[in-house]
């Protein structure tokens, strides 16, 4: 390999050169088997992920891109729902829950 310096033991009173940090190893792309023996909320991202990739194919029919919209579309809203603080928030308000209570009088009854 050229560019590097040979090896050399180090010498009485010499600290050794800092190892080279490498780069993160990249995941490997999950496939939908394994994806779906961990878990839905996986298997979800998984199956987001892999039709984002093939929506961005530039292979891609436009007919067949309009399906997978709608199937991106579905997954989104079932990946929302698992997490019911972030489906509520983009929930709009309706008349009943931006009511506020009355308060209760047990000497009504």
């Amino acid at each position: 390999m050229a560019g590097k310096p040979p090896l050399r033991a180090v010498k009485d009173g010499e600290t050794p050169p800092a190892p080279k940090k490498r780069a993160p190893r990249k995941a490997a792309p999950r496939t939908m088997a394994h994806a779906a023996k961990l878990s839905r909320k996986t298997l979800l991202e998984t199956m987001r992920d892999k039709l984002a990739a093939a929506i961005d194919d530039p292979r891609a029919h436009p007919r067949d891109v309009a399906a997978l919209m709608k199937s991106l579309e579905d997954v989104l809203v079932k990946l929302d729902n698992l997490d019911p603080k972030k489906a509520a928030a983009g929930m709009p308000k309706t008349a009943v829950a931006e009511t506020p209570d009355e308060p209760w009088d047990q000497s009504a009854i």
